[in-house]
Order: C-alpha cells, then sequence, then structure tokens
C-alpha cells in the first residue's frame, strides 16, 4: 500500500486485531461502541452507526481491514484538536506518570478482553517513539498523531 512502510502495514494490522474481538476481520459497531465507551466517550448509537457508514465503503456492515487502514492513515482533520489527541493519550496513561508503558498497553488490552504479545506492543511502541525505548512521551504520541497521512494509502481519525 503506498505510503505506508511494511512495518506500518504490520503495526495497524495488530491494532485491528486487538480491536476485533470476535475475530471475523471486521469491527463491528459494538466493538467500535465499546472502544469508545473504553475511552470514555459514549457516544449515541446513531453516530457509531454514521461513523462506520462513513468508514465501511464495501457497505459490508462493518470496518475490514482495508477500511481500518484508510482511517489509521488519513490526516486528522482539522477539527481535530489536540485537546482531542492528549485525552486518549491520558487514557493510556490513566496514572498520570508522563509516558505509556508496556503495562499501560496491556492494561487496555485486558479490558477489551484482548491478548497481545509484548514483542507486538514493543513495535506499537517503537514505531511511536523510536527514541525511548519502553516508553511513549506524550510529545512523541503528539507528533506521532498530527504526521498520520491516512490520505496516501490508496483507492484507504480521531
Amino acid at each position: 500500500m503506498a505510503g505506508a512502510s511494511e512495518r506500518d502495514v504490520l503495526v495497524y494490522k495488530e491494532m485491528f486485531d486487538l480491536l476485533d474481538i470476535d475475530d471475523n476481520g471486521m469491527l463491528t459497531p459494538m466493538e467500535i461502541r465499546n472502544l469508545l465507551l473504553h475511552f470514555q466517550y459514549n457516544p449515541k448509537k446513531q453516530i457509531i452507526y454514521q461513523m462506520v457508514s462513513d468508514l465501511d465503503t464495501d457497505e459490508s456492515g462493518g470496518i475490514d481491514f482495508y477500511e481500518f487502514m484508510k482511517m489509521m492513515t488519513a490526516k486528522l482533520s482539522e477539527t481535530d484538536s489536540d485537546e482531542d489527541i492528549t485525552k486518549v493519550y491520558n487514557m493510556y496513561d490513566s496514572d498520570h506518570k508522563g509516558f505509556i508503558t508496556i503495562e499501560d498497553f496491556k492494561n487496555v488490552a485486558k479490558e477489551l478482553k484482548e491478548e497481545i504479545k509484548d514483542e507486538e506492543i514493543k513495535e506499537i511502541m517503537d514505531k511511536i517513539d523510536p527514541k525511548n525505548k519502553g516508553k511513549i512521551t506524550y510529545e512523541a504520541w503528539m507528533r506521532f498523531q498530527k504526521k498520520k497521512d491516512f490520505s496516501s494509502i490508496g483507492s484507504l481519525t480521531v
């Protein structure tokens, strides 16, 4: 896929698999709702179904990996604020220590009832913040979130 390295694709696949709780190769509206609830967003069903509809280009009723890649590689819209990005960061850094650790990722995975290997988490962390082995700083998180480029994945926000 143009615009995403092989490593990017592997990282996004791990994220997708973590969210795909029923392992059917598609993120359903319920899985997306559970994810949003985990991050203390409680949108109405209509909003969730609209989000899925906006991303579901093949009209399958869910978001497949290709559609997920489009979402993950598109640029953040102008309306996405630093505050929104910070909220997500703070969900991982729930004890406000100033960085996200492997344990923080494990805690999120546990809450989502999903298993993820330490090496998979390390790969995600290295992608976001290669300079701080074992932790993701707020600055690296912001840099990573703002440089995402969804539009570069062929004919593939927070």
